[in-house]
């Protein structure tokens, strides 16, 4: 029977299945063929959704009670192609040409790389519990967090070759707590990334430059603020936050205006922020709600523009 546990630990659950996997089990689930599911038929819940950089499609993990259809999924903008490859696949990042992801495979811990077209698979990382990748401007590094108790025991970031596997420590402040969910903006220039302060009790957002100087912290509340992204003008902050300033529910996705220093919350229902969309205009989000648990894309005003997937079939 396997065992499943839900953390929030930024965008903002992942999910740890222990079923047993190794990486024979990752290249025989990859290279499967399970093109022909349609978003109807799934019953899952969906979240970590991200866009593609052209916009056309969205990668996504969904799971629920079946390990066979629990998974990383790709769908295009319509919605009418899905493709599935592993159950123990997460937190999706795509490369700068679109030709690749990058995931953490849940029952290592560590980061591998695959080919959409060949489904052909690459081990990035070989050591310590690494999540939240994300891609180099000429795609041939991936920065993430890392927790790795030989190194330190708190999450710092890594900037780790994908050829060579070998790291660079680009941030550690083991003082200050855990460094987590890194992702670039405003041309690779800057990094931003949460900081959960051991001394603060709480998680903010902070940037930095891509050498780890420069750090300044951009949110100053009790809450839990997870997986900032920037948005493609770089004048918006998303982000999910946990406890929300409604008491009513459990972590929703924010808004920080730089230009404004302004927070503001886009829903009023559980959700987790996924991602902007390519040309900023909307926000990938996951819908939380027990009788949803699906993605929607929203506006700068919270109404839902379009479902990406179909809400529960069953609970």
């Amino acid at each position: 029977m396997r065992e499943k546990r839900i953390l929030f630990t930024g965008m903002a659950i992942i999910l740890f299945v222990s079923i047993g996997f190794g990486c024979n089990d990752l290249l025989t689930d990859a290279n499967q063929d399970n093109s022909t599911l349609t978003p109807g038929e799934l019953i899952y819940r969906d979240l970590q959704g991200t866009w593609s950089h052209d916009g056309k499609m969205i990668a996504y993990y969904s799971f629920g009670d079946s390990v066979k259809q629990s998974g990383l999924y790709i769908i295009d903008s319509t919605g009418e192609q899905i493709h599935f490859f592993n159950s123990a696949m997460q937190l999706p990042s795509w490369s700068n040409d679109d030709s690749k992801i990058a995931f953490t495979f849940m029952p290592s811990n560590q980061i591998y790389t695959i080919e959409v077209a060949s489904r052909v698979l690459k081990q990035v990382t070989f050591s310590g519990r690494n999540y939240f990748p994300t891609w180099s401007i000429e795609d041939d590094y991936i920065l993430h967090d890392c927790r790795d108790n030989s190194f330190a025991p708190f999450y710092h970031l890594r900037k780790t070759s994908i050829e060579t596997g070998v790291f660079q420590v680009l941030l550690s402040l083991p003082d200050s707590g855990d460094i987590r969910s890194p992702h670039y903006y405003d041309d690779f220039s800057k990094v931003i990334y949460s900081r959960h302060g051991s001394y603060e009790g709480s998680s903010e957002v902070f940037i930095m430059d891509t050498l780890g100087n420069e750090l300044k912290r951009l949110t100053r509340r009790s809450g839990f603020e997870y997986a900032p992204i920037m948005s493609p003008d770089n004048k918006m902050v998303l982000f999910t936050n946990a406890p929300t300033m409604n008491s009513n529910i459990v972590t929703a996705a924010c808004i920080l205006n730089l230009e404004t220093n302004s927070l503001f919350e886009l829903t009023e229902y559980n959700s987790e922020a996924c991602d902007w969309s390519p040309d900023g205009q909307g926000i990938l989000i996951a819908d939380m709600r027990i009788d949803k648990g699906n993605l929607v894309v929203i506006d700068l005003a919270g109404n839902v523009l379009k479902e990406v997937t179909k809400p529960l079939k069953k609970l």
